[in-house]
Formats: structure tokens, sequence, C-alpha cells
């Protein structure tokens, strides 16, 4: 059975798409709550063959690690078109 996951309110979601070699690229970014401390490094999620960024460790753990003053991001290694 799936369940779905929502991440902590305080922490933004921002869906992101830039240009690949084989076209638009998706991916999201979840921000630090503004109240936590920000800490200077950025951790990139890249799943593995066969998955999406908004399955796996990306959906949960991403957020959980923005919870705690991290910026994270996860995205497609590849164009959904192809």
């Amino acid at each position: 059975m799936t369940r779905a996951f929502l991440p902590n309110a305080d922490v933004k979601r921002e869906l992101i798409a830039f240009d690949g070699l084989s076209g638009s690229i998706q991916g999201i970014v979840f921000h630090p709550p503004p109240s936590n401390e920000k800490v200077e490094v950025a951790i990139i999620f890249v799943h593995g063959v066969e998955h999406f960024w908004f399955l796996g460790p990306t959906m949960f753990l991403a957020p959980a690690l923005a919870a705690a003053g991290y910026t994270t991001m996860g995205y497609n290694g590849r164009s959904e078109e192809h």
C-alpha cells in the first residue's frame, strides 16, 4: 500500500525546470524554514535508473533535511519526453 507523503508545512517547496541535452528537466527544491539557521551546504538527490524525483528518498529524506536547515534539490536525470 502506498501512502501520501506531506513535508513539514514550514518547508517551502518549489517546482523547477531547466534545459538539458534531451529537453526540459523537471525537479523540486525544498527550502529550509525561515526560522532555521541555514547551513552553507546544499544537497542534490539524483534518482536511480527508472525512477523519478517524486518517488523514493527525494520525497522523504530531502524535506527532512530541509527542515534541519539544508536546501535540497531532486530532479529527473533526463527529460520526461524521452
